[in-house]
């Protein structure tokens, strides 16, 4: 994987390729979160509420289980408190990536964790679950 747009220029953050061009119409606080640098000295840090969605009751047990396996969050509800800290890397081929850490506050609080990388074979953003 290289690490540089196609012009040549080194990438900062995994989406930083998705956004080339855009980088002045993105509101500040994206290009913070989105384009958030390996390079700068702290994390970004997201604090709010979530309306995590509906699902069936039938599909609960699909969901419970992959909840066990750390692939998603399987509790609904409106307005839970959850906090998104965003820490920008490089990977050992210099390759930026981005761990986004979400801890939801229910009963029990709940982690969803991925890492976010860009994979010019395919030209996309790709989430490590």
């Amino acid at each position: 994987m290289n690490t540089s747009l196609p012009n040549g220029n080194p990438t900062f953050s995994p989406f930083e390729p998705v956004f080339a061009g855009y980088a002045n119409k993105i509101p500040l606080a994206f290009q913070e979160q989105f384009l958030h640098s390996p390079d700068y000295p702290f994390n970004i840090v997201l604090d709010g509420y979530l309306d995590v969605w509906f699902h069936p009751k039938w599909l609960y047990p699909l969901f419970w289980y992959l909840e066990n396996l750390g692939i998603l969050v399987s509790e609904i509800g409106n307005k839970v408190p959850m906090n998104l800290t965003v820490q920008a890397v490089r990977e050992k081929n210099g390759l930026p990536v981005h761990y986004w850490n979400r801890t939801f506050q229910f009963k029990k609080e709940r982690y969803f964790n991925t890492i976010l990388a860009f994979d010019p074979d395919i030209n996309k953003v790709v989430d490590f679950i």
